[in-house]
Formats: C-alpha cells, sequence, structure tokens
C-alpha cells in the first residue's frame, strides 16, 4: 500500500510540476513579447529621433539667412534678394541698397509706405473736424 501512495503522490507531484512548467512557460512568453514591443518601439523612437534632428542639422547649417534673422531678406545667404517677397518695405530696403535709390527717395517711399492710405483717410478726417 506504501508503494501505491507514493506513486499516487509521486504522479500528483509530477502533474503538478508540468502545469507549473506550462504557466511559467506562457507568462515567460508573454513578458518576452511586451519586453519586444517595448524595445522595438523605443528602438523606432530613438530612430525617429535621430531623422529629426539630423534634418534639423541639415535645415540649420543650410539656411540661408531669409528665414528671419535679417530684416532685408538678403543675409547670409545664396544670392536670393527681397525682390522674392512679398513685403514691400524689404523691397525699399533692398533696392537703397543696391543703390537704385537715394536715401531721401528711401525714406519718402517708407513713410507712404508705413503711413499708407488708411493713415491718410484718417489724417483728413480729423483735419475735416478741426475745420
Amino acid at each position: 500500500m506504501a508503494l501505491r501512495t507514493a506513486l499516487k503522490y509521486a504522479a500528483i507531484a509530477l502533474a503538478a510540476l508540468f502545469a507549473l512548467s506550462v504557466v511559467l512557460s506562457v507568462i515567460t512568453t508573454v513578458v518576452g513579447l511586451v519586453w519586444g514591443l517595448i524595445t522595438s518601439l523605443l528602438t523606432l523612437l530613438v530612430i525617429g529621433g535621430l531623422l529629426y534632428g539630423g534634418f534639423k542639422l541639415f535645415t540649420w547649417l543650410s539656411d540661408d539667412g531669409s528665414g528671419g534673422g535679417d530684416p532685408v531678406g538678403g543675409g547670409f545667404g545664396n544670392g536670393t534678394t527681397a525682390e522674392t517677397t512679398d513685403d514691400p518695405v524689404a523691397k525699399l530696403r533692398e533696392r537703397y541698397a543696391n543703390g537704385d535709390i537715394s536715401e531721401t527717395e528711401l525714406e519718402r517711399r517708407l513713410e507712404l509706405e508705413l503711413d499708407g492710405p488708411e493713415t491718410d483717410s484718417i489724417d483728413r478726417e480729423l483735419n475735416r473736424e478741426r475745420n
């Protein structure tokens, strides 16, 4: 009878050991998959960050100076002029820098440009009210 009981306990112990082995295998597989996903995402983030940083560095090194540092728009760039921009003040400054217009002409045109038609109409209205 003792042999039968010993075999019975041995069979139960082997079944428990097998079940524990299966549970641990499932847990380690799930942990491995999660770890693989996390490391893959981190790797992609690092590669993306490096690519973005490289792109920003490249654009910073190849900047032609027209990104707002120089109000005229000429800057240290590749020869682009203010003629390509829509800013009339920058165009006037560029023409003055090129010697196309004199300093007095630049000042006169800047006053006209900065005052604009809306300021003229306001001045006219104020003059009418005064008279």
